[in-house]
This record gives C-alpha cells, sequence and structure tokens, in this order.
C-alpha cells in the first residue's frame, strides 16, 4: 500500500506535463475540423446557387428575355441567405452556348475563400489555409427550355 501512495505522488506532475504537450495538438486539430466544414459548406453554398441560377436561366427565352439577368438575380438572391460564403469579391459569368436544338446556358462563379479561424499573427494579407485552394469556384450548364430559332 505504501508503495502505491509513493508511486502516485511521483507521477502527478506528469500528468499535467502530458496535457500540457497533447493540448495544442487537439486545439489545432479542432481548429482544422472547423476551417474543412467552413470551406466545403461554403463550396456547398456557390454550388447550390449557380445551380439555382443556371434553372431559371434556362427557363428564359433567350430570344426575346434576359437569361442573364435572371440567373444573377437568382444567384444574388441565394447568396443574400449566407452572406459569408460570397461577401463583395463574386465573380458571377452568364453565357450561352450552342445552337437549335442544343442550345445551352453556362453559369459560373469564383469567390475568394476566407479561412473562418484566421491564424495570422501579423497583417501579412495571406492566411493558412491548410493547402486548400485559395479560390471557390462552381460552374453548371443547362440546356434552354426554349429551342427556336424565331
Amino acid at each position: 500500500m505504501l508503495n502505491k501512495l509513493r508511486t502516485l505522488r511521483e507521477r502527478r506532475g506528469s500528468n499535467l506535463i502530458e496535457f500540457a504537450l497533447t493540448m495544442p495538438i487537439f486545439i489545432g486539430m479542432m481548429f482544422l475540423i472547423v476551417d474543412f466544414g467552413w470551406y466545403f459548406g461554403n463550396h456547398a453554398i456557390l454550388d447550390i446557387a449557380v445551380h439555382a441560377g443556371c434553372r431559371e436561366a434556362s427557363l428564359v427565352d433567350p430570344l426575346t428575355g434576359d437569361y442573364g439577368g435572371a440567373a444573377t438575380a437568382k444567384i444574388k438572391e441565394i447568396l443574400a441567405i449566407v452572406p459569408a460564403a460570397c461577401a463583395t469579391d463574386c465573380v458571377i459569368s452568364i453565357t450561352s452556348v450552342g445552337d437549335v436544338p442544343a442550345r445551352s446556358v453556362v453559369c459560373s462563379i469564383t469567390a475568394t475563400h476566407k479561412a473562418f479561424i484566421n491564424f495570422n499573427v501579423d497583417t501579412a494579407p495571406t492566411s493558412f489555409n491548410y493547402g486548400l485552394p485559395p479560390t471557390h469556384s462552381s460552374l453548371t450548364q443547362m440546356r434552354f427550355e426554349w429551342q427556336r430559332t424565331e
């Protein structure tokens, strides 16, 4: 019994040292999980917005209507719900490709990735992105519902 107490007294400080050595690793892993979730969540929002905008544009008659305006308005409407996905630096592109009967609309968006947890200790313009690309981009192509020449 006396030997067990002596062993416990000798190990008291070692638990604190082990905790101090492993805690930064666990905190770093937690930050990594949060930032990856932030990155892929924002990317999914951009995908949803571009798909919905391209669908809206495909319903407009390309000869008489403004399909680009309809798509841009729908994309901005969805991105207004979650402004963190695309605050001010989004580049939206709506183009028409092909001829009747396969005329299509191509919608794309590109946005700069902003890390949720920024590890910058100085005022440098770049942040630690865990090797993720610095921009999100999404592209969708859909056929126009209206396929007529005049």
